[in-house]
């Protein structure tokens, strides 16, 4: 046990010695236009509702799931307009 634990124990801290703040940098990187590429890009719009075993329920192209921005979409049993989750993401 210890013949795997010393030579373990030496790697970690020798990765954590090495480890240093990165100190400089801006928040994102910039375009001809002045803003960043976070800026320019378009939130996603797609959107797909799915029923399957006696669930309906929407997910959005974005990571988020089980609502529409607005109201709760996780329907448990379709149908009987009841929700039980409101919402939940990818991440």
């Amino acid at each position: 046990m210890n013949k795997i634990f010393l030579p373990l124990a030496a790697l970690v801290l020798g990765f954590t010695a090495m480890a240093r703040e990165d100190v400089g940098t801006t928040s994102g990187k910039k375009t001809r236009s002045n803003k960043t590429v976070e800026e320019l890009c378009q939130p996603s719009r797609a959107q797909s509702d799915l029923n399957i075993n006696n669930v309906r329920t929407t997910i959005l192209g974005g990571g988020d799931m089980w609502w529409d921005l607005n109201t709760a979409r996780y329907e448990v049993p379709k149908g009987s307009n009841r929700h039980s989750m409101f919402a939940g993401s990818l991440w």
